[in-house]
């Protein structure tokens, strides 16, 4: 497995960021107690890095012995790694609350695509937190491969016809967020959160 990338420090980023910290009632959703006294809370915090390179299928072509064949189509190879730290407190919170999961990533695709390769980081970790001792405390670390999203033929990065043309991030996000988001990652550490996860 190979090392993911540093992410480039954005300033402009990191202001957008402020409105997804823990407490900013835009991510107050409705609680599941109402009460200022100690009790036992369930916190989860959860992160997603990882980065992608694309690989290409081969099939020999008998008329051209001393090639390296047609190509047949491409898929993603995804290197990731997911932690979820679940923990048991005593606090007096007066409610519940979710800070989305906010994923962003960058890849060599001009439409926003996966192209051929890319790398993907938490800009602000999910976090949940209800009134109880839900599930068992301890952290989740999993690193892992997966591969998917074949596309046919072909791959012209900024082409409109071809395999290339149809990499935008219109289908690819919602395939990532299937196989990867609600598959494998649940997969992985179960009380990975899928729902509370925006790309």
């Amino acid at each position: 497995m190979g090392l993911v990338p540093d992410s480039p420090f954005n300033p402009a980023a990191a202001g957008a960021n402020m409105n997804l910290t823990p407490g900013q009632g835009t991510l107050n959703l409705s609680g599941n107690a109402s009460a200022t006294a100690y009790t036992v809370w369930t916190e989860k915090t959860q992160n997603l890095t990882g980065w992608w390179e694309r690989k290409w299928k081969f099939h020999h072509n008998p008329l051209s012995p001393s090639s390296f064949g047609d190509i047949t189509g491409s898929y993603i190879v995804y290197h990731m790694h997911e932690t979820v730290n679940t923990q048991h407190t005593t606090q007096t919170f007066a409610s519940g609350l979710t800070v989305l999961h906010d994923i962003d990533y960058f890849s060599n695709q001009l439409s926003g695509g996966w192209g051929t390769s890319g790398w993907l980081y938490t800009t602000s970790a999910g976090y949940t937190r209800v009134s109880g001792a839900v599930g068992t405390s301890g952290i989740c670390e999993k690193s892992w491969d997966a591969t998917g999203m074949y596309l046919p033929g072909t791959y012209d990065l900024n082409g409109s016809d071809g395999a290339g043309g149809t990499d935008t991030s219109g289908y690819w996000n919602s395939t990532f967020n299937q196989n990867i988001n609600y598959g494998d990652c649940v997969r992985q550490c179960k009380f990975w959160q899928p729902g509370i996860v925006i790309i």
